[in-house]
């Protein structure tokens, strides 16, 4: 049954509780700029969409309001929620009662000369008449909203009668009339299944989304028990959501880190996965701050670090075996965090996570997949940490390891410094030891580096706010001397006064040693959770590393002589190899064929032969090269990966061609680059370590 209705009589209908939502629907997930477009839209008279409804005999589980016993059917909304939850709250000037997430804004604005909708701003619409705001017109009408200016601002009064025919037309945006399609299908299920396919063309569901709609679909009361859950976790700082705990269930109920499962499970499968889901977290809580030294989850950067542990521990007794594992498991959950594990393609590395520990139940494997990522290396070294603010990955383990040195405030060492701290006067903030304000004069405010520069973690220290504010642009020499040494070490600050000089050279040289201090750290504290095995095996087989080196050094001429032949047509043969490198390596043809007059000089003009004679720094090169890049971006992603890799795989050459002594950084940098080159090259049959 398909029927007409207008803006205004189906916003008089929700308020009269004849539409609901049902419990199965997301909640309010428009953003300002989708609220501006849709009321663009309706002002010009675009088409918009229409209305899915369900005209249910036995009602669903419904948000807000509890429809009346007289009514015969109940209509459940199940297209069009975000419209209708933003004409209700601009229209009434506040959300429906069945509103979940944040609701909509109700200052946006009309512009009556450009006709354009914008939110307020004071700078730009504080006493301009040709602002409006859109709530108000809407909810007392054009000439009601006429005669109010004129016994308030008659001179405003006379400027909107000018402009009645835009006024008109802005206020009959609630005459707009909507199709309204009623769905009269009675399994709850396929209720469901029509509304994820119709959601799957507006504002696009998540995954998450549409599990939670199936798994409400077969149990009511799932988002129930999640609420009450969030509200029990809230209260001791970790914030959870409903996608969050979907996730959950779905982890520990198809053993797999992706949704594609979650339809076949039953009402009981998901019950018994809500149960040792939250057996589970109420375990987790409990050992994270105490072990983990994680008291809140609003400063780690995902949420999906918790979702293998959860597996783990639901498979296990719903406890860690023993305290080793305990701290490998964290001592994984760290450089999880510090290494991006789910940084991109979040869903595909944690089905893979979720699978390693359904194979094995160890947590080893999960560790040897973040270190084969990175290179085989998962020390943190002063490079990793350069330019690296408070938004950066390492910023969790600085608070965590903060917390575990037991740093106090500087003023106050009664004073301890984490997130739970009561009182505004104690909460933590982050501190520039060198005052931003004085770096920026010798340092650029307008030069990116350089802010990046000002604003490092190798800059910054945890304070509560009271003593932040009395150090103020203070220079560090004048009140370091004043704080204990003992707690600027818990926060691996440079105990030494000549590091504390405000200059140039005085604040490079003093981050230079603390990003040390906080390299080594970090080092030292993975190190002993994990109990010294975070480093890789290191072997001094001269052999070993040439024989690693020329399969690597194969595989990236392949490449390059593959990407030549793909892109004939768009690749000009005398500019491939750059000019200053062919003038090099046909220098070093020569000598080859002076010393070996058997051989043909013409076959050293091709690509293949002069590759031969390639120093490992110019492949480097002929890759970055303007013109070539975008053939090898594909594979590397990153010029910056790439000029890392190859300088590390230059100093492992160097020091074999000169019988130099493999220290353990050369041989650890070598073998990072060596695995990186793995990881990309392998149709290359390069083999791995």
């Amino acid at each position: 049954m398909a029927t007409t209705q207008k803006i205004q009589s189906l916003i008089d209908d929700i308020q009269k509780n004849r539409y609901f939502l049902p419990e199965f629907q997301r909640g309010f997930r428009w953003n300002s700029e989708q609220v501006k477009k849709y009321f663009q839209s309706l002002y010009r008279g675009y088409p918009t969409g229409a209305f899915l409804v369900w005209k249910a005999e036995v009602p669903s589980k419904i948000k807000g309001n509890t429809p009346s016993e007289e009514n015969t059917f109940t209509r459940l909304i199940l297209d069009g929620q975000q419209r209708l939850t933003t004409l209700y709250t601009l229209l009434k000037g506040f959300p429906p009662n069945w509103i979940e997430g944040k609701p909509p804004r109700t200052d946006l604005y009309f512009n009556l000369v450009t006709e354009e909708f914008q939110y307020f701003t004071q700078t730009l619409m504080s006493g301009k008449q040709e602002w409006i705001a859109v709530a108000d017109l809407l909810q007392k009408g054009a000439g009601t909203y006429i005669s109010h200016a004129v016994s308030t601002n008659p001179e405003l009064a006379v400027y909107l009668v000018t402009q009645l025919e835009r006024l008109n037309r802005l206020d009959n945006i609630k005459n707009y009339e909507y199709y309204i399609q009623e769905v009269e299908q009675q399994d709850p299920m396929q209720v469901v299944e029509i509304f994820n396919l119709v959601n799957s063309a507006g504002t696009p569901l998540s995954d998450a989304d549409l599990a939670l709609a199936l798994v409400t679909g077969r149990w009511e009361d799932c988002k129930d028990k999640m609420r009450a859950a969030a509200e029990k976790y809230r209260k001791i700082n970790f914030h959870f959501d409903l996608d969050f705990f979907t996730r959950c269930i779905s982890v520990i109920a198809t053993e797999r880190g992706v949704f594609d499962n979650v339809s076949a499970l039953t009402r009981d499968d998901l019950i018994i996965a809500w149960n040792k889901t939250e057996k589970s977290l109420d375990y987790l809580v409990n050992v994270l701050p105490q072990h983990g030294y994680i008291d809140d989850t609003s400063f780690l950067s995902t949420p999906y670090i918790f979702f293998p542990l959860i597996y783990y521990i639901s498979n296990n007794k719903f406890k860690f075996p023993d305290p080793q594992t305990r701290d490998k498991f964290l001592y994984w959950v760290y450089n999880a965090l510090m290494w991006g594990r789910y940084s991109s393609s979040s869903e595909s590395s944690l089905d893979r996570d979720i699978r390693i520990l359904k194979d094995t139940n160890s947590v080893d494997e999960l560790i040897k997949m973040v270190s084969l990522v990175r290179g085989g290396n998962l020390e943190v070294n002063e490079a990793d940490l350069e330019l690296q603010g408070v938004r950066s990955r390492l910023y969790q383990i600085f608070y965590i390891l903060v917390r575990r040195n037991g740093a106090a405030d500087w003023a106050d060492s009664s004073l301890p410094l984490y997130k739970n701290i009561v009182g505004r006067t104690y909460f933590i903030e982050r501190h520039h030891i060198f005052p931003k304000s004085k770096l920026y004069k010798l340092f650029s405010s307008s030069s990116s580096y350089d802010k990046s520069l000002v604003n490092e973690l190798a800059n910054i220290a945890l304070l509560t706010s009271a003593t932040n504010h009395s150090i103020f642009n203070n220079d560090p020499s004048a009140y370091l001397p004043n704080v204990d040494a003992n707690q600027l070490r818990c926060q691996f600050v440079p105990v030494e006064p000549e590091l504390w000089q405000m200059s140039r050279d005085g604040y490079l040289a003093f981050i230079k040693e603390r990003r040390r201090l906080l390299a080594l750290g970090i080092n030292k504290f993975l190190n002993e959770l994990y109990q010294g095995k975070s480093t890789i095996h290191i072997s001094r087989d001269v052999e070993q590393w040439r024989q690693r080196l020329e399969e690597v050094e194969l595989a990236i001429r392949q490449l390059i002589l593959d990407i030549a032949a793909e892109y004939e047509e768009d690749i000009n043969p005398n500019s491939y190899i750059p000019p200053h490198i062919l003038v090099k390596v046909d220098g070093r043809a020569q000598k080859y064929l002076r010393d070996s007059p058997s051989e043909n000089p013409e076959e050293f003009k091709s690509l293949k032969k002069r590759l031969q004679f390639f120093d490992t720094s110019e492949y480097c090169e002929l890759m970055l090269s303007n013109s070539n890049w975008q053939y090898f971006e594909t594979y590397f992603g990153s010029k910056g990966a790439v000029q890392s890799r190859f300088t590390q795989l230059q100093n492992l050459r160097n020091t074999l061609a000169h019988n130099r002594d493999l220290t353990d950084v050369i041989i650890k940098d070598g073998e990072a680059a060596i695995l990186w080159f793995s990881s990309i090259l392998r149709k290359y049959s390069l083999s791995e370590a």
